[in-house]
């Protein structure tokens, strides 16, 4: 009998084991992200009269059209990072009167507003640099796909626009780390910006 009664606790006992225990969720965790290593080259992009300070990471390409339309401009280009999924879209336009100078800045400040949909809020900072590049740096706070647009002008001859992009899904709790860090390469960027004409 004692035998008997061991055999059943036994059984019992490894079959209670065998059970699979609860699942513990783990919390969400997100990729671990490997900067590039910052280098700054001056960059004059062909057919441009303009030049800056880009990161050795960041690869210029031209564009040849938006949104499936044919660019007739030689000046418009990306700055592109693989390793970062990210763009910084620019263009450059000569500007031909004082009526065409208003209605670009006009389209930099609708283009940025645009963006309000998704983003809490939008800060334009005015800006010159030490080269007297002036303009407006529009940084864009919440789930938006592009945080930080800018524009330099002259206000007579030269207008110059761009607009970083994240090519992910835009959560800021994930974007954010490498949203700080091209930041950090855009003011680069604006402040060593300058015409070259």
């Amino acid at each position: 009998m004692k035998a008997l009664l061991r055999y059943i606790i036994c059984g019992t006992l490894a079959l209670a084991s065998c059970q699979k225990p609860s699942p513990i969720p783990l919390p969400r965790a997100y990729p671990r992200i490997e900067f590039p290593d910052r280098s700054y080259d001056r960059i004059y992009p062909e057919s441009c009269p303009l030049s800056m300070e880009i990161p050795s990471y960041l690869v210029v390409s031209r564009r040849t059209e938006s949104l499936g339309i044919p660019i007739e401009s030689d000046c418009w280009y990306d700055l592109h990072s693989e390793a970062l999924n990210a763009d910084i879209h620019c263009s450059y336009s000569r500007i031909t009167d004082r009526a065409d100078y208003e209605k670009r800045v006009d389209d930099a400040f609708e283009l940025s507003r645009k963006h309000v949909k998704r983003a809490d809020y939008i800060d334009e900072l005015a800006f010159t640099n030490e080269y007297g590049a002036s303009g407006v740096l529009f940084l864009l706070d919440g789930p938006s796909a592009t945080p930080a647009q800018f524009f330099v002008s002259d206000t007579t001859d030269h207008f110059f626009r761009a607009s970083l992009y994240l090519n992910s899904q835009v959560n800021p709790d994930s974007t954010g780390p490498v949203y700080e860090f091209l930041l950090e390469d855009l003011d680069r960027l604006i402040a060593s910006f300058r015409w070259e004409e």
